[in-house]
């Protein structure tokens, strides 16, 4: 398959600081089969990794047959949620390109809001 057409991003300030976005990660061609318990201790062990490197929380992650969903949260004013997905995506297709699965081009993004921590004071 050819490059495909992407959804468009956000402005690069809505994914810092204190923002709650959903992310979701699909495999190529929705293709099913590579999640086994040593995929899923792997995918933990990496989304820790890039929870400290970058100041996100992640509440919740659901994986399905072909694809993963997660809610990350800022949780400093440093924290930047693409460099942290990127890092994610990088290492994870490492992973799964062991196995010979790979994730699609770029994860579709929502951000459900930007929370201000003035207006929570």
């Amino acid at each position: 398959m050819t490059k495909r057409d992407h959804l468009k991003r956000l402005d690069a300030a809505v994914y810092r600081g204190l923002a709650v976005v959903h992310w979701t990660m699909t495999v190529r061609d929705r293709r099913t089969g590579w999640l086994n318990s040593c995929m899923y201790y792997r995918f933990r062990e990496l989304l820790t990794h890039s929870q400290f490197r970058y100041a996100i929380a992640c509440p919740i992650f659901c994986m399905l047959p072909d694809h993963i969903h997660l809610i990350w949260m800022g949780i400093l004013e440093a924290a930047d949620q693409k460099l942290a997905m990127r890092h994610l995506r990088t290492r994870f297709n490492d992973s799964l390109s062991r196995i010979g699965y790979e994730l699609q081009d770029q994860p579709s993004t929502m951000c459900w809001k930007r929370m201000n921590v003035r207006r929570m004071r």
